[in-house]
């Protein structure tokens, strides 16, 4: 997988600071961003889906972040089940960062590797950045 990992946020706008490549107008999307956590709740609602976990940062105090995922429709599409994730399993989420200024903890989702080690394309805006360099879909020429 693609991306740095990264413990907590002073160390993920750090990585992503000199980052000036956006997805839309709110996220930075150069450098894919990893994090270690555990499931505190995960939200299937719409206009997108919301999971939460707590991450430890590198001093070892737990930081509560927000993962933005796929809509209701798109997580059916999937065959994403509902019980898929609980709280207290441990997840890896790859993404992007918002631009500074905007939200604090808050990563727009690409990549989710499961409990069980299964990895789910979560959220696709044409960068791949999580997804490693032989991925190829519709956006794949546009790089």
């Amino acid at each position: 997988m693609g991306g740095n990992h990264i413990p907590g946020f002073q160390e993920a706008y750090a990585n992503a600071e000199k980052d000036n490549n956006t997805v839309g107008s709110s996220v930075r999307a150069r450098v894919g961003v990893t994090l270690k956590g555990t499931v505190v709740r995960f939200e299937r609602v719409n206009p997108h889906s919301f999971l939460y976990i707590d991450v430890k940062d590198k001093d070892g105090d737990t930081q509560l972040w927000t993962i933005e995922g796929p809509n209701v429709t798109q997580l059916s599409r999937m065959a994403f089940r509902i019980d898929a994730l609980k709280a207290g399993d441990a997840v890896e989420a790859c993404g992007y960062l918002p631009k500074e200024g905007r939200y604090r903890h808050y990563l727009t989702g690409e990549l989710l590797t499961l409990p069980d080690g299964r990895k789910e394309k979560w959220l696709d805006y044409g960068h791949h950045k999580c997804l490693g360099p032989d991925y190829q879909d519709q956006h794949s020429g546009q790089r």
